[in-house]
């Protein structure tokens, strides 16, 4: 998405890129995340041609990562695309009705959903309406 914004040409995350991001907290949401990599998308891109590829290196980021920060990208690997994006879904869904205090049709208005998809995702995801 960020390279369509931007008008580059193809994008792609450097190894050592990629272990910065998984080793970064994210607190808030993935707003963060998105924003994070939407800049370091317009510093990688800086100056080149729109056809030209480029690739995101730690430096784009932005992000200072403490250096004994564990290095979860290796066990990532390992964990199916399926699984992780289901963890990643649930984490986003459990947060969001934290942070609207279960109020379901809020939740869903924060993730760009609607209320009947977000019972049927958290369904799925094992999330039970309790509150």
């Amino acid at each position: 998405m960020a390279r369509r914004r931007i008008g580059s040409g193809p994008l792609s995350f450097s190894s050592a890129a990629l272990a910065e991001l998984c080793a970064a907290q994210w607190p808030g949401n993935v707003r963060e995340l998105e924003n994070v990599v939407g800049r370091a998308a317009l510093r990688a891109a800086f100056g080149r041609s729109p056809d030209e590829s480029c690739t995101i290196e730690p430096e784009h980021l932005g992000l200072h990562v403490p250096a004994g920060a564990a290095q979860p990208a290796a066990v990532l690997e390992r964990v199916p695309l399926r699984e992780r994006m289901t963890a990643f879904q649930r984490q986003a869904v459990l947060e969001a009705l934290e942070r609207q205090r279960w109020a379901w049709a809020d939740a869903a208005r924060e993730l760009g959903m609607d209320r009947s998809n977000l019972y049927h995702l958290a369904q799925r995801l094992g999330i039970s309406r309790r509150k």
